[in-house]
């Protein structure tokens, strides 16, 4: 419970003492939690919360997408009663990356680094978001189909299986007295379905068929007569070949990314001998990703752009975006969290980035290559079909590209 925020509230004065206390009451008596509790109690309310956590000096995640594997390791209620999720497994690092709704509440960082066993670091990711979030595991689960369940004994079961087989009985023992074998079968016979009762000379029998249809008429009936034995005579027709169905619309497979197809970029920056070189490596992975990609320098106290692919355009738009690295933006988050997966803000200093990438809303990915823990370049993809393994390409050509940085400058500076 973030008891911490409650304090604070209090003691501003921007939400009223009744309110927290209905909130808390709310967390003590049905378990919900306390940010979810004091968002309920109306909408001005919503938005002071959210503007208060806003103001915290957290780096945000506005599109949090939880790690599975860490999931699994967690106990069931545990993110949904702590508003927070596992978000990124830094291997670098080594910690766990946690995207929570307050930050500032340090039982997230107690029962997260007890129960993953691991030091763990927290951005901020806004409620809306989590909640859907949330929203989607919880369809993802149910999507999942039940395990077939075993018939119960006797004739069948809820799920309408055939009764277990039996022996005649004729052959089975526990019958008492078993009854008189029947007739012997004939060597052919018709059909295995009910003979139609034979009807009066007088009034032919009316056998039905329907014609095979392409959907498009309804079916049409037909009578046919008897031969000697009573049995409907079956017409013979050439079934008529259906219309030709139009080709499903085909989509271009989305591009393998795995580790096989990584690893001789990988490779090639390892002999990298200039930053122009490994600029060109990063941008020939990123295309290879199917991805709009674009590497960014830091340079003059500005994120510029440097270089990029043929599905971003003109070269020359890239260039000329410069970001400096004192505002806020995804590339200032992308530096203090780690990476940055979202949506482009809507602030003036994004303007030239939407414009020249033409992204809308649609999901960017930004990480940082850092050589002393100082940013030098930034990755930077959008257009990906599947962002989890998009965003695990990108981390390893950016780690590459940080290495090869590194024995760049410090080649220059032995000389």
């Amino acid at each position: 419970m973030s008891v911490q925020l409650a304090g604070r509230l209090l003691r501003s004065g921007l939400v009223p003492e009744a309110d927290v206390q209905a909130a808390l009451h709310a967390v003590v008596m049905r378990g919900v939690p306390f940010i979810v509790a004091l968002s309920d109690r109306g909408d001005d309310i919503a938005r002071i919360l959210d503007r208060e956590l806003s103001r915290l000096d957290t780096p945000v995640v506005n599109s949090p997408r939880p790690v599975g594997s860490l999931m699994e390791s967690l106990p069931q209620g545990m993110c949904e009663r702590l508003l927070a999720v596992p978000v990124r497994l830094d291997a670098r690092a080594g910690l766990v990356e946690v995207a929570a709704v307050d930050p500032k509440d340090p039982q997230v960082v107690e029962e997260f680094a007890h129960k993953l066993e691991t030091a763990v670091r927290v951005v901020r990711t806004p409620l809306r978001a989590l909640l859907a979030t949330f929203g989607e595991v919880e369809r993802g689960r149910r999507s999942v189909p039940p395990p077939p369940v075993a018939p119960a004994s006797g004739e069948g079961d809820a799920l309408g299986l055939p009764p277990p087989a039996r022996l005649p009985a004729d052959l089975d023992p526990s019958t008492p007295n078993p009854p008189p074998s029947a007739p012997p079968l004939p060597l052919v016979t018709r059909s295995v379905a009910p003979v139609a009762p034979i009807a009066p000379a007088d009034e032919p029998p009316q056998f039905e068929r329907h014609r095979t249809s392409p959907g498009f008429e309804a079916p049409q009936k037909e009578t046919f007569g008897q031969d000697e034995s009573g049995e409907p005579v079956l017409g013979l027709y050439r079934s008529k070949a259906p219309p030709p169905i139009d080709a499903p619309e085909e989509h271009t497979a989305a591009p393998s990314l795995g580790i096989d197809e990584l690893a001789p970029y990988l490779e090639r920056l390892e002999h990298t001998m200039t930053p122009d070189a490994i600029t060109d490596v990063l941008i020939e992975a990123l295309s290879h990703a199917g991805v709009k990609a674009a590497v960014f320098a830091v340079r003059g106290g500005a994120f510029q752009g440097r270089s990029c692919n043929d599905a971003v355009g003109a070269l020359s738009r890239v260039r000329a975006i410069s970001v400096p690295v004192s505002e806020t933006s995804v590339f200032e988050t992308s530096v203090q969290a780690g990476y940055y997966l979202g949506a482009i803000p809507h602030t003036a200093s994004h303007d030239a980035l939407r414009e020249v990438f033409n992204v809308g809303d649609d999901e960017v990915y930004l990480t940082p290559s850092l050589v002393s823990g100082h940013p030098v370049l930034v990755l930077f993809v959008t257009g990906f079909r599947d962002s989890a393994t998009t965003t695990r390409w990108v981390d390893q050509l950016a780690g590459q590209a940080a290495e090869a940085l590194g024995r760049i400058l410090r080649g220059r500076k032995s000389k």
